[in-house]
């Protein structure tokens, strides 16, 4: 399904870029380190926010959690710290927002969770960014997560899955849009769908020429 809406910018939805304080709905980041001897950046760490947020059409207001979106036309931030590359994307809020992802509603009072399965979603999830994750909780410093550190990382999972699960509990009804279970493309643009399209054409066109030219001196060559 798709949807147009106006983000939401109200303070209490709001949250902020990690390293240059953007006030915005949505962010993700890149650290860059240079590689010793050579002019080549390496990324050391990466992260995107995962806080939902509200968009309105004018009949309706939705959320939209990003989780899994890909993300287009995010505004960009470079800044240097410390001798390391600071990269930020982040969309912000007022602006008009495309959405193309699996629309539901949800009532809180009716829905039916599980602690134990969502825990062990949130876990993956982390294990996924192991960088990340040995930032977090490798206490000790020995390059890896021990039996004691994950089992903080559980607690720490449970407490943040059973404090969602009451929030949850406390809402009525709830229309939100998120990733396709079915793997189709989620997609949040900052541009309008018409210039979207004209830009994916643009894309295809490119890559199209690209692989014409590519067979073709494929077939020179092997003549």
């Amino acid at each position: 399904m798709e949807l147009v809406g106006r983000a939401s910018a109200g303070p209490d939805e709001l949250i902020f870029s990690p390293f240059s304080g953007v006030a915005c709905i949505w962010f993700r980041y890149w650290v860059y380190a240079k590689d010793r001897g050579k002019s080549v950046w390496l990324e050391i760490d990466s992260g995107a926010s995962e806080t939902t947020f509200e968009i309105s059409d004018g009949t309706g207001v939705c959320r939209v959690d990003p989780d899994q979106a890909e993300v287009v036309s995010a505004e960009r931030r470079v800044t240097y710290e410390d001798g390391n590359k600071q990269v930020e994307e982040f969309l912000l809020g007022g602006g008009l927002i495309y959405v193309l992802g699996e629309f539901s509603t949800v009532s809180g009072a009716q829905s039916v969770a599980s602690v134990s399965e969502d825990v062990s979603a949130l876990l993956t999830t982390w294990k996924q960014d192991t960088v990340r994750l040995e930032r977090r909780f490798d206490l000790d410093g020995n390059g890896e997560v021990d039996l004691q550190e994950w089992e903080i990382a559980r607690r720490l999972a449970t407490y943040a899955v059973e404090q969602q699960h009451r929030e949850i509990r406390n809402i009525g009804e709830v229309n939100i849009m998120r990733a396709p279970r079915d793997g189709r493309m989620f997609l949040i643009s900052a541009l309008p769908p018409r210039e979207l399209r004209q830009r994916y054409l643009r894309w295809s066109f490119f890559h199209l020429s690209v692989a014409l030219l590519g067979l073709a001196l494929l077939v020179w060559l092997t003549r």
